[in-house]
């Protein structure tokens, strides 16, 4: 099962990915989250105070390789596959995803009725499989494959089975600063019977000029929570049709020495958006156009660096799909060695924001942004993020202080309407690679 929404946008938009491709040879651990709902003093109202959100997931895949003829290259200094010119490979995987929201004190104002209190759950498990062939003859490569994907889906004491199988293609032709690549895949049983997701890029590079242009057009199934909800709070039964999306982009970006400029621009048409309307999903069944251009200046050198974007957008519909015309980040940053160079640090600064609009409002039991009741526009604060970055050969640390102003410029501080944003904090970072 999968469904993908391009939208780039700062306010989180319906629409996921939930798709298998070829993967690599990796083994991923579990992972668990915990998500606890908080009072704020001095600050706009928190919803669901006394309610909290669980949520656990892990996954694990493996993918094998099997080679007709030839023999490796010494691996410890050559690990990548493009050595080889043809090959089998077979992956496997499993993902889990549990969710559960429990609300002990129900306000009948967050969820329109009178509710005692309550616990929603939701657990996705799916198993996937895909065999293919991959080969390469310079400058051409190409891969292709079957996937089988069988999902399990327990939503609050109703549970449903759902099988896909997808033919995927991902082919590359490339010569000297010229390349094409493309990827397909198409749903042939199952729920996502008559699914398709097709990407093409083209791109060019002429001395410091480097431009591509991206097409994406794809016919996805509705995900079956869109279609289906059993919830103390509400329930629905949809019987929506396939979604339409088709998205046309473009990249130029531009380097001369330590600077940077980029500019995208993009054009998308979509089709039988889904949205959510106070406590009911509804598919708007009209074409929603979306433009969206973006600016972006980078540079760094020596001892310095730092990143700036500004991005306008405008859509066709903002009652559907509202978005904010006007958003933009910047980050700045120095960087030194200490300890006879052995101790590399780097210390910045970093921010974003966007301008007012009709923001959705995030309902934890749906899990999903809903449109605002009131349609009163939404004013976002800029936080300001301190961090410092250090590195010792392998070995890689990070501090950031975030939302380091709250309580000296106000605490007026949200990331969307009834949500507080994280209070001022501290963030510590570790990663250390022992791969040799």
């Amino acid at each position: 099962m999968y469904k993908s929404q391009a939208y780039n946008t700062v306010a989180p938009a319906s629409g996921k990915i939930l798709s298998g491709g070829i993967g690599t040879n990796a083994l991923h651990k579990p992972k668990r989250f915990f998500r606890n709902a908080r009072n704020k003093e001095n600050n706009n109202p928190a919803n669901y105070i006394s309610a909290r959100t669980i949520i656990a997931q892990n996954k694990f895949q493996l993918t094998q390789y099997f080679r007709p003829g030839g023999k490796s290259t010494d691996t410890t200094t050559d690990m990548s596959l493009g050595q080889f010119t043809n090959q089998f490979y077979l992956t496997n995987s499993m993902n889990n995803r549990r969710v559960e929201f429990i609300d002990n004190t129900p306000d009948s104002a967050n969820y329109g009725k009178d509710l005692v209190a309550f616990s929603d759950s939701f657990y996705h498990r799916s198993l996937l499989s895909e065999a293919g062939y991959m080969f390469r003859v310079k400058p051409f490569s190409l891969t292709a494959g079957i996937q089988h994907v069988y999902h399990k889906i327990y939503l609050n004491g109703t549970n449903n089975t759902l099988n896909n199988i997808h033919l995927t293609a991902e082919t590359k032709l490339s010569y000297k600063g010229f390349a094409i690549e493309g990827k397909g895949k198409l749903g042939v049983l199952g729920y996502n019977l008559g699914d398709y997701r097709l990407d093409a890029k083209a791109s060019i590079r002429v001395k410091e000029f480097n431009f591509s242009a991206n097409l994406i057009s794809q016919l996805v199934e509705p995900s079956l929570l869109e279609q289906n909800l059993y919830s103390a709070a509400t329930i629905w039964v949809n019987g929506f049709k396939k979604i339409s999306i088709n998205s046309l982009s473009g990249n130029l970006a531009y380097k001369r020495g330590t600077h940077q400029v980029t500019v995208d621009a993009k054009i998308e048409n979509t089709n039988g958006l889904i949205f959510y309307a106070e406590n009911r999903s509804e598919q708007f069944d009209k074409n929603i156009a979306l433009i969206q251009s973006k600016i972006k200046y980078r540079f760094q050198n020596k001892y310095l660096g730092g990143s700036a974007m500004f991005m306008a957008q405008n859509s066709s519909n903002l009652t559907v799909l509202p978005l904010p015309s006007l958003a933009g980040s910047a980050d700045i940053f120095g960087k030194f060695k200490l300890f006879k160079k052995n101790l590399r640090v780097q210390i910045g600064a970093r921010t974003f924001w966007f301008s007012d609009f009709s923001s959705p409002v995030y309902t934890p039991y749906t899990r999903a942004w809903h449109l605002s009741p009131d349609g009163a526009n939404f004013s976002y604060t800029p936080p300001i993020n301190l961090y410092v970055n250090g590195r010792v050969k392998s070995f890689c640390f990070g501090v950031e202080f975030f939302h380091t102003q709250q309580g000296f410029m106000g605490n007026d501080y949200f990331s969307s309407p009834g949500y507080p944003l994280m209070p001022r904090s501290l963030r510590l970072n570790m990663r250390w690679d022992l791969s040799n």
